[in-house]
């Protein structure tokens, strides 16, 4: 397991994460920029395998236009 630790204060560690996982974990706890650099690093990388948890109360129809049309639509929520 890789964590992007110094993610959001800088976005390298979030490409190297992203870039060596072989699927991906995110965690949404809110909907903020971080969670579309998220996102859009991990549809960058092609990544078709992983899992989506959804916490605080977040539901799957507030993410779903997030992840429509990125590699990520097909991940569980």
């Amino acid at each position: 397991m890789v964590v992007p630790c110094r993610h959001p204060e800088k976005v390298q560690p979030l490409c190297y994460a992203v870039n060596s996982a072989d699927a991906v974990l995110i965690v949404i706890k809110e909907v903020n920029r971080e969670l579309g650099e998220s996102i859009l690093a991990a549809a960058a990388a092609g990544h078709t395998k992983g899992l989506i948890v959804l916490q605080n109360y977040i539901q799957p129809e507030q993410v779903a236009p997030l992840l429509k049309n990125t590699s990520l639509a097909g991940i569980p929520v």
